[in-house]
């Protein structure tokens, strides 16, 4: 199995951090910001289906300004 050189990924991820540090930690406030009444509903299944989709229309999102400042 080849394994990656993890100074190289970090290096090559670096620029990437803060719009996956915002992805993550926005999902989670959109989670928290749904009505009370909502999020009790959920079982925890579809609340991580839920945060999944709040992180990825983020990062999306924020892929998109990337690509645009390119």
């Amino acid at each position: 199995m080849i394994r990656a050189d993890e100074n190289i990924v970090r290096g090559v991820m670096r620029s990437y951090e803060d719009a996956i540090f915002k992805a993550v930690h926005g999902a989670w406030s959109d989670w928290r910001e749904l009505p009370l009444g909502g999020r009790l509903l959920f079982p925890g299944r579809t609340r991580a289906r839920l945060v999944h989709d709040f992180m990825v229309q983020r990062a999306v999102a924020a892929w998109a300004g990337i690509a645009q400042c390119a």
